[in-house]
């Protein structure tokens, strides 16, 4: 009888309330899931974890650069926009939001940000500054300014050992 009240009372109380973890615990574990690979879960963790601290630049780069990886570049567009928001003066940052709108089909905006990483100094041997000088190169030509776009072909040419097929086709 005393157990059935016990566990009457106990069956009634309200469910104890789980304590939020820190940020240095989200942080570690969106770190963890991301070097082993959870890709998913690193994306959650580091969603939550620029939630409760937005000036976290370091969250906004792997979160945007997890989201590049799954394809998804609308979203990973909108995390490069926030980190660039807080490290204005990263080339590759803007270059990495530049390339994600061209993924997205904003080639307005992604020329823009192109250009705008370009002008901050892409480095030459960098996959990503190769990568986004491509891509500007084909923005320049979709919007009709060829001879714009023979500087960033030119140093993409001069930097790879295919380079020389690479002039000749500009």
């Amino acid at each position: 009888m005393i157990a059935a009240i016990v566990f009457a009372i106990l069956a009634s109380a309200p469910p104890r309330a789980r304590p939020q973890p820190s940020f240095a615990d989200v942080s570690h574990r969106a770190a963890a899931a991301r070097e082993a690979d959870r890709v998913d879960e690193a994306i959650g963790l580091y969603r939550r974890g620029v939630r409760m601290r937005p000036a976290w630049d370091e969250g906004w780069w792997y979160l945007g650069t997890l989201l590049y990886d799954r394809d998804r570049h609308a979203d990973a567009a909108r995390a490069f926009e926030r980190f660039v928001e807080l490290k204005p003066e990263s080339a590759v940052g803007w270059a990495l939001r530049g390339i994600c709108e061209f993924q997205a089909r904003d080639h307005d905006a992604a020329l823009r940000h192109l250009q705008r990483a370009a002008s901050l100094g892409l480095k030459k041997e960098d996959p990503i500054s190769q990568s986004a000088r491509y891509h500007l190169a084909m923005l320049l030509v979709r919007a009709s300014d060829f001879e714009l776009a023979v500087e960033p072909l030119t140093v993409l040419a001069r930097s790879q050992p295919e380079g020389a097929r690479l002039v000749e086709a500009i």
